[in-house]
């Protein structure tokens, strides 16, 4: 199970003057799902409301788990405001529950199995599109990774977040990732990342793109 409260997306690294010129994606929870900024299409599957982090009721996204056998998500269809160059920005709310996820060995239920919280297409393995995504692993993981091409990337922390409220920000450039919990700086790290393999997909927030679940 995974709660998510407003979602941000800036193109580019964003400082605090630069916040509505650079916001492109700005998902509210507000009695629906909803993106303030571009309207982008969003579709919604098995997704409830419920309570956010202030108490207020339907404001926080409710997503049933990998064993429920419909995963709660949901994707917000590719457009130009999506296309990365330079390097993007990605903030949001989260709790979550990692009793029981998706075993990537088998994809069956699993006390070892994953929590994907956010990709832009998927993985790259089986039906699943090239792109990039965040998970946590069943012990206690997070991870940014890539698809398995030229830009093949695994960045792990532990960092172990069980029911509790977090914010959670992602800088991106193509030759830097830094994680930041709550404000704090937890990983920086350089790599090599091609943009070309995200741009042509959707992005989905809950699910890896096609090979969890259509959408």
């Amino acid at each position: 199970m995974k709660y998510f409260i407003p979602l941000l997306l800036f193109l580019s690294q964003t400082a605090i003057s630069q916040i509505s010129q650079n916001l492109v994606l700005d998902i509210n929870f507000n009695g629906n799902i909803s993106d303030e900024k571009n309207s982008h299409t969003i579709v919604e599957t098995n997704m409830n409301l419920t309570t956010d982090r202030f108490g207020s009721p339907n404001s926080a996204g409710d997503f049933s788990g990998w064993c429920s056998g419909n995963p709660g998500h949901f994707k917000v269809s590719n457009s130009s405001q999506l296309q990365f160059t330079q390097g993007f920005t990605i903030s949001y709310w989260a709790k979550l529950d990692l009793n029981s996820g998706m075993n990537p060995a088998d994809g069956t239920c699993s006390v070892s199995g994953h929590y994907v919280m956010i990709a832009k297409g998927g993985d790259g393995y089986g039906t699943s599109p090239k792109g990039i995504y965040w998970k946590y692993t069943d012990n206690g993981d997070h991870v940014m990774g890539t698809s398995p091409n030229s830009s093949s990337l695994y960045h792990s922390v532990n960092q172990s977040n069980v029911n509790q409220w977090h914010m959670y920000t992602y800088v991106v450039t193509p030759d830097r990732y830094d994680f930041y919990l709550d404000g704090i700086l937890q990983q920086s790290i350089s790599h090599s990342l091609d943009f070309s393999e995200l741009n042509n997909e959707d992005l989905y927030v809950g699910v890896l793109g096609p090979k969890s679940t259509p959408a």
